[in-house]
């Protein structure tokens, strides 16, 4: 095939069909697209698969991902027939087994073209090289895939393409290099690193090319940076060939410096940028791009860059501008607002929950210390992934606490810049500031005026505008945007000389006023103030009055705190641009795809909600203060919560669950003020009500460090509160979720919130049969035979919302005694009674246990069939983690069904997954499950290499600790020992690391045992002590037999012990495994994890002493 570029491809008769870019079919010069992305498909499928053809049947499944029409056959049929219509017959040629491109391709030619240009430069034709290389890399013409649905098909295109395109990008560099153009080999080099971000290769070239222009010093960054990246991945080190540079490099520079290497490090272009809580722009941004272009340069030069100025100015929207402008630049831009957050303690709040640490998110203000402190190292890990931009906006409230955040951020992060905005500086050492300045007004066609004339028009199209009385009236509000575009609103109901008229009267009486009042106050104050002074009574009051909604408000919450006359309020301060109206999607009960489409708790009822700007907000709290009206408007708030806790909180169980989950979420972060304030102010009545509903809320998403970052200042509200009998279900409800959620770590708190509870009880005994029997569990935990008995009682109950809260315990209980069985068969019944009651988490919470117990009894049909069904459900209600989970859950047993391809791109997914789940990496997870997908194809090697880098993803002691770490570390060494994969020294130390973090899960004794946790840690250890001569076999079986008996889970296929048993059965006889089974069974449940523990105990090389043990043997 000719080296010709893409125009040259298609330049004659020749027809030639396109995938490096959008799929077309080029001839005589022009490309032309098929109709519909069915038939791009098609051509996709048959040009990767090219010159070999396709069968029918796996072509229906490429194009249709495994959902083929009701006639399929007839479908592709008429695909094909479009194709050939619109590009000739030839386009696609019938073979007897399918069908076959019939054109040449360009990924084809660009592959041949790779080769060529490979073989060239191998055989000294360096310039021949270079070109081909260059001709072969002009064939694309856009993303490949990206016109295509995203799926497998699409992520194949992508990945042929890259696959050849690195080639090109290598072959290129190399021949740069040879023929001494650094620069073109630096091109190359940085497009090949992209895609191999952890190619040794890549970063020579890359190296060489740095070195040959000069910039050395940004070499030896590159290298540092690149080391970093490669010891975090792998716990490795460059290859000798690239230290050996590195370390040329080293001797060349005159001072280098480490400081110096971080500074110079380019960005890491392999993630894909990632942009959060950038706001798309409502209109044109007038009159700014100097101040825009100015930023982008001060980032450039500063670690910290702060956009001062009073307010108006518009310093958050052009950072925002600043921020949409460098996505690309950086691997991350994050955007933190800080204008709602009200203690510098709630700061670390705000930066999580824009950095999507999703469980502790926007408002989630009084947790203790604890909290905080694994808050900020979840924030350092987050921003530490990439080159990061993190812009945080208004920030003079709590301007002692963002300067500190952003120095200690910045101190720790070399590759982090941050952008704020304040009315004060910062005043730290890496700080530059850029003082903002008014819109020029100094003529008619200044950025004032446009401004002005923008926003009127808008308003009221027919306006007359004259342009000098408008730069007069823009000059007399200082140029500040909010000002203008206030003035502007009003046209819609005022002449433009009126505006000016009392505008002028209005700035009167505070020009030359109190010189101590903040500079604020003398410029944007003014402005509020005349929009104020235009609004009736009713509307003032209001206005006032809603400002203390924290997080905007709908008419029903507006009339519990204004009263009669709301609606006609709510008109004139929306009029008057005071007040936003919207209708928002709300994603807490987090309702994605499905769920937001049939109406569950991502949409909000009726969808009107009421919002006003920061600025004006503040104006309206300032009233409420010089009316001494703060604590009556108080006391509303008070009672509206109330009345919604009261009447929500029984709705969030049973048929109206997904409609009250709507209504909480949209009303999450007012609640959640309204909670704070009641601590404060001692109103422990308030208190038990608002948590009750929040706690029980966040219960049913999963969101339990929700509950736990409230429980301790709550409880210390409540603790000497003796309720009235109508508080009293509210009450126990707060103490119960205190207890259950502070007994993993808190302890203290939770024997003292189950003292407080017997108090109440025995006071005010609960008639409501569900709360009595979860308070009954409560009472009864840590004492092992009451606690049975309480849970009988529960799951025994006639009332069904208590049998099915019953059911559910029983099921986890007996799950994690090990006895699988009856806990499916609890499960059962809680599917049964939650369907019957119509309740949608009762259901998907039954559906994930019976998912999680047939995935550990290795029965994946089952397990996907209850998986599914639970994903369902715990979308609908919002619980991410638990869906999140259950995704795992599906691809470890699509893997059972011998799904492969299904289970990696679930896989893939969760590798990519950036969050964490129980302490542990998802990415981890997902890495595991690719593991066992190579496994599952016979690629041994790769799924060995694939499992030691999950283990050293288990990089901090916090995840260590985690029963996930054990599980994996013992199915790991299980897949080595079986697949012999693993070296014996290597082998011995993953069995020393399980056999040590077991038996300290057994100490001391009598605590309590995850006997599926222990059984599946036992797994690993039997596989591997079988072939030990010090241990021996008849060990090694006794543990797998006790794995057995105590359910050991087995999600990874790695865990299952029906292959153990059967290798076991072919080394010592089937006898020697009958008999080990036997003597097993004679054990007492509670004597088996004893047994293990002494079993554990056998000398041998397990033991961290071993070693020594034989060196003084041998002297």
């Amino acid at each position: 095939m000719s080296d010709r570029g893409a125009a040259a491809v298609v330049g004659g008769s020749r027809a030639v069909v396109g995938v490096l870019g959008p799929v077309a079919v080029g001839r005589d010069g022009v490309w032309v697209e098929p109709t519909g992305r069915r038939a791009k498909a098609v051509l996709v499928v048959l040009a990767l698969a090219a010159p070999r053809a396709v069968g029918v049947e796996a072509l229906i499944d490429e194009v249709w991902g495994g959902e083929p029409p009701r006639s399929a056959r007839g479908a592709l049929q008429a695909l094909v027939s479009r194709l050939r219509s619109a590009f000739g017959d030839g386009v696609i040629e019938s073979t007897t087994s399918g069908y076959r491109l019939g054109f040449e391709t360009d990924l084809g030619e660009a592959r041949a073209a790779a080769a060529r240009a490979a073989q060239a430069l191998a055989g000294g034709a360096t310039e021949d090289a270079a070109r081909i290389a260059a001709e072969a890399t002009a064939l694309w013409r856009g993303a490949p895939g990206a016109d295509l649905d995203p799926g497998e098909l699409a992520d194949a295109l992508a990945a042929g393409a890259d696959e050849v395109a690195a080639t090109l990008d290598s072959t290129a560099a190399a021949a740069a290099l040879a023929l001494g153009l650094d620069a073109d080999a630096e091109t190359a080099a940085r497009r090949l690193a992209a895609r191999a971000p952890f190619d040794d290769h890549a970063q020579l070239l890359l190296m060489r090319a740095l070195d040959g222009q000069g910039r050395g010093t940004e070499a030896v960054a590159a290298f540092a940076q690149y080391r970093e990246r490669v010891q975090d991945a792998f716990g490795t080190s460059p290859s000798p060939e690239l230290q050996a540079l590195n370390i040329e490099l080293l001797d060349r520079a005159e001072q280098p410096t480490a400081a110096t290497a971080t500074a110079a490090a380019p960005p890491d272009a392999a993630a894909a940028p990632l942009s959060r809580g950038i706001r798309a722009a409502p209109n044109a941004l007038v009159g700014r791009e100097g101040a825009v272009q100015a930023v982008l340069a001060l980032l450039e030069q500063a670690r910290v860059t702060t956009i001062l100025g009073p307010g108006g100015l518009g310093k958050t929207r052009l950072a925002h501008e600043v921020a949409a402008r460098s996505v690309g630049e950086f691997g991350a831009v994050v955007v933190v607002e800080l204008a709602s957050v009200r203690s510098a303690e709630d700061v670390v709040f705000a930066l999580a929950s824009a950095l999507g640490i999703r469980e502790l998110n926007s408002a989630r203000r009084m947790g203790d210390q604890r909290v905080r402190a694994d808050l900020r190292t979840r924030i350092l890990d987050r921003l530490a992934e990439r080159r990061t931009l993190l812009v945080v906006d208004n920030c003079e409230h709590l301007i002692d606490a963002a300067a500190e955040w952003a120095a200690a951020l910045t101190g720790e992060l070399p590759e982090l810049t941050v952008l704020a905005t304040s009315r004060t500086p910062l005043s730290i050492s890496s700080e530059r500031v850029y003082a903002l300045q008014p819109l020029g007004v100094a003529g008619a066609d200044d950025p004032a005026v446009q401004l002005f004339l923008d926003r009127a028009t808008a308003a009221r199209p027919g306006a007359a505008l004259d342009r000098a009385t408008v730069a007069r009236l823009c000059e007399r509000l200082d140029g500040l945007p909010l000002a203008i575009e206030l003035a502007a609103a009003r046209i819609r109901s005022m002449s433009l000389d009126e505006i000016e008229r009392r505008l002028g009267n209005r700035f009167a009486l505070l020009t030359g006023g109190d010189r101590s009042a903040p500079e604020r106050h003398r410029t944007l104050l003014a402005v509020i103030e005349w929009s104020w002074n235009l609004l009736g009574a009713d509307e003032q009051s209001a206005l006032a009055r809603l400002s203390e909604f924290a997080d905007g408000f709908s008419v029903e919450a507006a009339r519990a705190v204004v009263g009669p006359g709301v609606d006609d309020a709510l008109d004139g301060l929306v009029a008057q641009s005071l007040v936003i109206l919207s209708e928002p999607a709300v994603a807490p009960a987090a309702a994605q795809g499905a769920d937001a489409a049939s109406g569950g708790p991502g949409v909000e009822p009726g969808g009107l909600r009421f919002r006003m700007l920061e600025t004006v907000r503040e104006f309206g709290r300032l009233q409420l203060e010089r009316g001494a009206l703060r604590d009556e408007v108080e006391r509303a708030l008070f009672a509206w919560a109330d009345a919604l806790a009261e009447r929500t909180l029984p709705r969030l169980n049973g048929h109206g669950q997904l409609a009250a989950l709507r209504e909480v979420a949209a009303e999450e972060d007012n609640l959640i003020d309204v909670l704070r304030r009641a601590v404060d102010a001692g109103r422990p009545d308030i208190v038990v009500s608002v948590f009750a509903l929040l706690a029980w809320y966040w219960s049913l998403r999963g969101a339990h460090s929700e509950v736990l970052a409230f429980a301790a200042p709550v409880f210390e509200s409540v603790r000497h509160y003796d309720p009235p009998a109508e508080r009293a279900g509210s009450t126990v409800l707060s103490l119960v979720l205190i207890a259950v959620t502070q007994l993993v770590g808190q302890q203290r708190t939770a024997y003292r919130a189950l003292s407080r509870l017997r108090r109440v009880l025995a006071a005010h005994p609960v008639t409501e049969p569900r709360l009595a029997a979860m308070a009954e569990v409560a009472l009864e935990v840590g004492r092992l035979d009451r606690l049975e008995a309480a849970i009988l009682r529960a799951h025994s109950s006639p009332d069904r919302p208590t049998a099915l809260i019953g059911s559910l315990v029983a099921s986890l209980a007996a799950e994690n005694a090990g006895r699988s069985a009856e806990a499916i068969a609890m499960a059962r019944r809680a599917v049964s009674l939650a369907d019957s009651l119509g309740d949608t988490w009762g259901g998907g919470m039954a559906a994930q246990m019976l998912a999680q117990l047939h995935s550990q009894n290795a029965e994946p049909a089952e397990a996907l069939r209850w998986a599914r069904r639970a994903r369902e459900g715990m979308t609908a209600v919002g619980a991410s983690d638990d869906v999140r989970q259950l995704e795992w859950v599906i691809a470890a047993n699509d893997i059972g069904v011998g799904a492969l391809d299904e289970a990696t791109a679930l896989f893939e997914q969760l590798a990519a997954d950036p969050g964490q789940n129980d302490g542990v990496d998802v990415a981890s997870i997902g890495r595991a499950g690719l593991a066992e997908v190579l496994r599952a194809r016979g690629l041994l090697e790769e799924a060995a290499d694939e499992n030691r880098r999950v283990l050293a993803s288990f990089d901090v002691p916090r995840a260590r600790s985690s029963p996930w770490f054990r599980m994996a570390l013992s199915s790991v060494l299980g897949a080595l020992v079986v697949d012999g994969t693993g070296e014996p020294e290597e082998l011995r130390r993953m069995a020393r690391r399980l056999r040590s973090r077991t038996l300290a899960s057994l100490r001391p004794e009598g605590v309590y045992v995850d006997r599926p946790v222990l059984g599946a840690s036992l797994v690993g250890l039997a596989a591997w002590s079988a072939g030990v001569e010090a241990i021996g076999p008849d060990v090694a079986l006794e543990l797998l037999a006790l794995a057995d008996t105590m359910g050991a889970r087995q999600d990874n296929p790695g865990l299952h012990r029906a292959p153990m048993f059967a290798r076991f059965a072919a080394e010592v006889g089937e006898d020697a495994v009958a008999s080990a089974r036997a003597s097993v069974a004679l054990l007492g449940h509670d004597e088996r994890p004893g047994r293990a523990a002494e079993l554990l105990r056998t000398p041998g090389p397990w033991s961290w002493a071993w070693k020594d043990q034989a060196r003084k043997d041998q002297a």
